[in-house]
Order: structure tokens, then sequence, then C-alpha cells
């Protein structure tokens, strides 16, 4: 289900024929310190990025960007390493600072494992022979030149780094967003391992509850209201005292 509706809110789109198709996780699991996501129903969209949604009762706040970065972070995590490396044409040259020849050389075998393949050239150049066939297509501005710089950065886990960088590209910005995308992006979200944060950290939902929403606005319960239970205001002007 989830994949036929991101299939079908995207396709219409112009990134469909770039970002790779969101698939959920075989075995989707709750956050530590987290109760498992529930599935939420789409309401509208609030300033063409935020998502207003429905699910447990309560109100969800979603920022459709993060969420939708979260869903290609865990999509790229899982196919990466899943077909043999793509190998350039011609290999690429690429200058390096001193700083990332140092890190080529300690992460080089690690970097070819998941398939980038990154040479040592001398005199502060390299090359790039092969790329993680599941990055290869990305329609992303300096593809192979920001998979360089998150590998040979300065992170603990260029693999976490290149994969973050690259979900963030190509997720959907403000303006690209109708109820069809809104709600194939929260199916997405609802797939994820790890749904609650974009893989930068931050948050993808905003969630307020019923109980609180009531009690801003001086009532116990929607369904009060409903039920012909509100107490009506007493002593203002045209308003007559039970």
């Amino acid at each position: 289900r989830v994949r036929a509706a991101v299939a079908a809110a995207l396709a219409a789109h112009p990134l469909a024929r770039v970002l790779p198709e969101l698939r959920p996780a075989a075995e989707p699991a709750p956050a530590p310190g987290h109760a498992a996501f529930p599935a939420l129903t789409l309401l509208g969209v609030y300033q063409e990025l935020y998502l207003l949604a429905q699910g447990e009762g309560d109100l969800w706040v979603v920022d459709a960007h993060a969420a939708h970065e979260r869903a290609l972070f865990e999509h790229l995590t899982r196919a990466l390493g899943a077909a043999p490396p793509a190998e350039l044409p011609e290999p690429e040259l690429l200058h390096l600072t001193p700083e990332q020849t140092a890190r080529l050389h300690e992460r080089g075998p690690e970097l070819q494992a998941w398939g980038l393949t990154i040479e040592d050239f001398g005199a502060g150049l390299a090359r790039l022979r092969t790329l993680p066939a599941a990055l290869a297509p990305l329609n992303v501005p300096r593809l192979h030149e920001q998979l360089v710089e998150s590998a040979l950065g300065d992170g603990p886990d260029p693999r976490r780094d290149v994969l973050a960088r690259l979900a963030c590209a190509p997720a959907l910005k403000a303006g690209m967003l109708d109820l069809g995308r809104g709600q194939a992006v929260l199916d997405a979200l609802a797939a994820c391992e790890h749904p609650w944060a974009c893989p930068h950290g931050r948050p993808t939902v905003l969630r307020l509850s019923e109980r609180d929403l009531a009690h801003a606005f001086g009532r116990r319960g929607a369904r009060d209201v409903q039920r012909g239970r509100d107490a009506a205001p007493t002593g203002g002007p045209g308003v007559s005292g039970s």
C-alpha cells in the first residue's frame, strides 16, 4: 500500500524521474524511547511545507521536507551495496586537500567496500573510478564532488554523512506539495525505522494532543461540544446565563 501510494503521488512530479522509489523497511521498528509511529491521515497543507494530519486522536504537524529526507535516507541506506558499483566511463580527476588525502589513505578500503573507489593520484589529486549503484542516478548538483567531500570529511561516520547529504538535496521543498504527495510522505514516514527525526537530527513531527487543545480553548474536550455539554459563558454582552 505504501509503495503504491508513493509511486502514484510522485509519478506526475518532475522529481519522479530522478528520485529513488521509497520502500518501507522490512521490519519497521520504533526508535528507542518512542512509541511506534502511527498511521496518519492528511488534513491539509500549511505554508506549502507543513502537513497537518490526524492520528491516534491527536493533531500532528509534519515537516514534509524533513520527513521525505528521512524516508530517502533509509531507502538509500538499504539500497547501498545491494548492487555492484557503477564504474565511471572515464575516471574523474579531483583535487584533494592534504587532510582529505590523509583520510583517503585511512578510509580507502572502507569506502570501496560500499562502492566508492577513490585512488590517490599524487600531487593533491585523486581519481574517482566507481560510485555506489544506488547513488549514481541521483540528480544532485555536483554529485561527485559532494560524495567525495562527505566521504573524506571530518565526521566519524563517512557512510552516514554521504547518505544524509545526498538525501537532503532531492527531498520535497516548499511549493512542491499537494494532498496526494502529502499523504504519500506521511505513509513513507510511518514505514521508516526511525521516523521521529531527519538524518541531521531535526524533528520531523510535532504532536498536539486533543486534551491540550481542549484545555487551551477552555473546554473539557471536543466531544462535550458535540453532545451539547459545553458550558456557555455568562455575563457577556448578548449572552444569557443558563
